[in-house]
């Protein structure tokens, strides 16, 4: 985990379904989550989803530049 003023990050290794994940950051109050699982990384796009409003938000990148 790393600090950052008002911003936390975590990573979730754990291989748990994507809606425990989710209810463990809604319950933890996090504001943002991203997602990159391995649907996301076929089609080489991230999720972030907002966990205030719930919206999502798509974001391609380009191919290799996360490995």
């Amino acid at each position: 985990m790393q600090k950052d003023a008002d911003r936390r990050i975590e990573v979730e290794l754990s291989g748990k379904k994507i809606n425990k994940a989710m209810e463990r950051a809604d319950r933890e109050n996090m504001l943002e989550v991203i997602v990159l699982g391995g649907n996301e990384i076929e089609n080489r796009f991230f999720e972030i989803k907002d966990m205030a409003s719930k919206a999502t938000k798509w974001v391609k990148y380009p191919v290799g530049s996360l490995m």
